[in-house]
């Protein structure tokens, strides 16, 4: 395109004639028309790695581990786990409708089912101190980044209106280029039955579609003669 010319100013020729980077280009001009930020998308920061390094034992009490208590060796772990399954425990709940300041304590003792040891690995304090530093400043950059992940989605909604408004349009020409493509297909048939007789095919081209029809798609060039 050499013209700086808005989408609504093209003809359909030139529609047609658009490559991808044309596209992207009107889109963006359109956007700018609009005042409509160009889109970037942020680059989410890497978190630092920090191996967990401390075998530890946990007796979870349900299957989640929400509940849990966590030793550094099995004995301890077991020793608890056999008192735990000697007593009866309790669940403190709350109904939705009451709101959750209204707690209370449920008559069954909890399940003991899923009360279990889990050979687990963490993180020890020494590790996490050694890299804590980085991970403070990636909990302030993973923050930017939500900052400008919010940005970009809400100019990404205004954009996509400008992409729907613009490849719809494409999308309807293109459309209608084919339906012209398979109208002439269907007069070339009607062509070789009329043994080239032009104004045959073209009467016979009308009356089965309709000359209101034909002279939409084709012209008058393919309307017989009256």
């Amino acid at each position: 395109m050499k013209e700086l010319k808005r989408f609504e100013e093209l003809s359909e020729k030139e529609i047609k004639d658009l490559t991808e980077n044309d596209i992207e280009k009107l889109i963006n001009l359109e956007c700018a028309q609009e005042g409509i930020k160009l889109l970037e998308m942020p680059e989410k920061p890497l978190k630092p790695k920090v191996d967990a390094d401390r075998e530890m034992f946990v007796v979870a009490l349900n299957s989640s581990d929400s509940e849990r208590m966590i030793f550094d060796n099995m004995n301890d772990a077991k020793e608890v786990m056999e008192v735990l399954m000697s007593k009866n425990m309790y669940h403190d709940s709350y109904d939705w409708e009451a709101g959750y300041s209204s707690k209370y304590i449920e008559n069954e003792p909890m399940d003991k089912e899923n009360i279990q040891i889990k050979r687990k690995m963490f993180i020890s304090e020494n590790s996490f101190k050694e890299r804590k530093n980085q991970l403070i400043e990636y909990q302030k950059k993973f923050k930017e980044y939500e900052e400008r992940e919010s940005e970009y989605i809400k100019i990404k909604k205004q954009r996509d209106k400008i992409v729907e408004k613009i490849e719809t349009k494409i999308e309807g020409i293109k459309e209608k280029e084919q339906i012209k493509n398979n109208m002439l297909k269907r007069y070339s048939e009607y062509l070789e039955l009329a043994n080239n007789n032009g104004e045959i095919a073209k009467r016979f081209l009308t009356k089965a579609y309709g000359e209101s029809y034909i002279e939409e798609i084709l012209g008058e060039k393919y309307m017989p003669k009256k």
